[in-house]
């Protein structure tokens, strides 16, 4: 693995995924993500492996990982400017996946189930699955319980009273209701698959973060925590804290 300075020190990344993690104060919250996302993979790593993000922008794991990645994504336009050699763009959606059956070692859906509507992430679950190859992994995160619903709420207040306008995608997760993870896991173990929850983000960590450079509270005095090394140490730090209460839930499921 490769973090911002070189070599991780700490953390759980294996040195066998081939990652590139430069850190900045506006990517430290889908670095956290995606290290937690690959980090569950790094038992099971191959060269060959084959990999599918659906809702991966022109970006997503792509930006993280130095291995081809097959992106599914509805509008790559809205992200051009994040676009990465190494990601497969292939237009589609969650609810119709334009691939074969069993074709991926990993399937990836990135907090991205609580940017649809809540009776569509049924059929989301069914086709992340059907596109997995037995023996392969899904790995699904999003925001999920009270404790992300609260923090979305003060989000969406604390950005629109900052800056004047809503919050990119915290008003849409309020909009569309955040997925409960206990319903994923049971939606995903419906198809025979091997489910396990896991929580991710520390609340009270998540806040101060988003505070910090998404909102930009203390500015300018806060400003020197904007530049390295300090936001590689707060994303150091951050990458630990993962205790209740958790802002985001990641479901693992593992087909047979």
């Amino acid at each position: 693995m490769h973090d911002d300075n070189g070599p991780t020190r700490g953390g759980n990344l294996s040195t066998a995924i081939p990652t590139q993690f430069r850190i900045t104060s506006h990517n430290i919250d889908a670095a956290l993500r995606y290290r937690a996302v690959l980090d569950l993979l790094a038992d099971r790593w191959r060269p060959d492996m084959r990999v599918l993000e659906v809702g991966s922008g022109s970006g997503g794991a792509a930006e993280w990982l130095r291995h081809e990645v097959i992106g599914v994504d509805t509008s790559f336009e809205r992200t051009a400017e994040r676009g990465r050699r190494n990601l497969v763009e292939t237009p589609g959606s969650v609810t119709a996946i334009p691939l074969p059956d069993g074709s991926f070692d990993a399937v990836l859906c990135v907090e991205m189930l609580e940017h649809i509507p809540a009776e569509e992430r049924p059929r989301a679950i069914e086709e992340l699955v059907r596109v997995l190859a037995p023996g392969g992994r899904l790995i699904l995160t999003f925001p999920s319980g009270a404790a992300a619903l609260a923090l979305d709420h003060w989000l969406a207040d604390a950005y629109a009273a900052r800056h004047g306008k809503p919050h990119p995608w915290a008003t849409e997760h309020l909009a569309l209701g955040v997925p409960d993870a206990d319903e994923i896991a049971a939606l995903a173990r419906a198809t025979g698959a091997n489910v396990d929850i896991r929580s991710h983000a520390w609340g009270p960590g998540w806040r101060f973060m988003h505070d910090l450079y998404t909102v930009g509270r203390g500015l300018p005095l806060t400003w020197p925590l904007f530049h390295r090394p300090f936001v590689s140490l707060v994303y150091q730090v951050l990458a630990r804290l993962n205790g209740e209460p958790s802002y985001r839930a990641i479901v693992v499921v593992d087909r047979p």
